[in-house]
């Protein structure tokens, strides 16, 4: 998940009672709902460091109770040079640490993205496919009870109005691109007028409402995995006699911005990735993609030995291969079909130019040290 979200976590863990057992209190568990990213510092060796080691091992089981530890001493060594602050039982910080550091790894596991949770053991990763990276829904319900919580201010409003604004944006010019779009728009906006409406009615709320809201997180998930069941019973048995090989098992159902009533389904095998458009009530939608991976070519052949290569095969989960012949080298564009699909840079995309002869490398990327 992006950091919103998990600082809307840090927050509503703080407001639920953890902060009062913390030094430093919000401030620290948002922090620590975003610690495990802290290993985005090995972009600054280069975008195939970023791909090959974020969601590593700071985000698994091992790396998360190492950092929790170590906050906590850190949060517990601070607090004794505050003026005028009390001791905190080191038990319930390393308890409320720990909790909202686990959240972290847990969001992250909802979506495509996946983690690795036994490194450095192993490189194995897991995908709860539920959830896209970036979920208004979440921002409303945990960004609701933060809000409905907070102190009106005249520094804080400007600020709340700007996110409701984004939010809705998003939100509405999502809706308006897919058949479930007024559905969609009306259950939102209607969410959001009972949250103004409930902050009109009371300028200040109990806390106990950002425990509701965590609560309601876990409703919402439960809800996308019926919508993400239902979408996919709709289909399988048309893809069941288009491709007969396929087997139901196999098939990965992935979350679609702002949208929890639409699916994407994606399956490949050697040589192609399909993606098929599901909807939670319409069944198949038109759209359906299809890609060649071209793990045959020689480029591509030349390409998987490269270092970027690798990282992209460690990496991807629906990988296909485009060869660009250029007039001084052969390109071979390495994507992942949960997050490129038609540009040539960005997120999802790695370039590995060739030698003509396909000899050798020609990317100038750093690359990162192999498993």
């Amino acid at each position: 998940m992006e950091n919103l979200a998990h600082s809307l976590v840090g927050v509503a863990l703080s407001r639920a009672g953890l902060g009062r057992k913390t030094p430093f209190g919000t401030v620290s568990l948002v922090v620590a709902a975003n610690l495990p990213d802290a290993d985005i510092v090995v972009s600054g060796w280069g975008p195939l460091h970023y791909l090959h080691h974020h969601r590593g091992v700071t985000h698994s089981v091992l790396g998360v109770l190492v950092l929790a530890l170590l906050f906590s001493l850190l949060l517990k060594f601070l607090a004794r040079f505050r003026s005028g602050d009390k001791a905190f039982p080191f038990g319930p910080l390393l308890f409320s640490v720990t909790l909202t550091l686990v959240s972290h790894p847990l969001l992250d596991w909802t979506n495509s993205y996946g983690i690795r949770p036994w490194l450095p053991f192993s490189g194995k990763w897991y995908y709860g496919d539920l959830v896209y990276i970036v979920d208004p829904y979440l921002w409303l319900i945990l960004g609701g009870a933060v809000f409905l919580t907070a102190q009106r201010t005249r520094v804080t409003l400007p600020v709340w109005i700007a996110v409701v604004v984004f939010i809705s944006i998003l939100v509405a010019g999502n809706a308006a691109a897919r058949p479930e779009g007024p559905v969609v728009a009306v259950v939102f906006f209607s969410a959001l007028a009972l949250v103004l409406y409930l902050k009109q009615r009371r300028a200040l709320w109990s806390d106990s409402v950002n425990l509701r809201a965590l609560g309601g997180v876990a409703v919402y998930w439960g809800f996308l995995l019926m919508s993400r069941t239902v979408a996919l019973t709709g289909v399988a048995p048309e893809i069941a006699r288009e491709f007969p090989q396929v087997r139901t098992e196999n098939l990965s159902v992935l979350p679609r911005l702002a949208n929890p009533l639409s699916w994407e389904i994606l399956w490949q095998d050697r040589s192609r990735v399909r993606i098929w458009q599901a909807s939670m009530g319409g069944g198949r939608l038109e759209g359906n993609q299809v890609y060649e991976r071209n793990l045959d070519h020689d480029a591509v052949q030349a390409a998987l030995a490269t270092c970027p290569g690798r990282v992209m095969e460690i990496f991807g989960r629906f990988t296909f291969y485009q060869v660009k012949p250029e007039p001084d080298r052969i390109l071979v564009l390495a994507r992942d079909a949960r997050f490129s699909r038609g540009q040539t840079s960005g997120f999802g995309v790695v370039p590995i130019p060739l030698s003509l002869d396909l000899s050798r490398s020609l990317s100038p990327l750093a690359c990162p040290c192999q498993d």
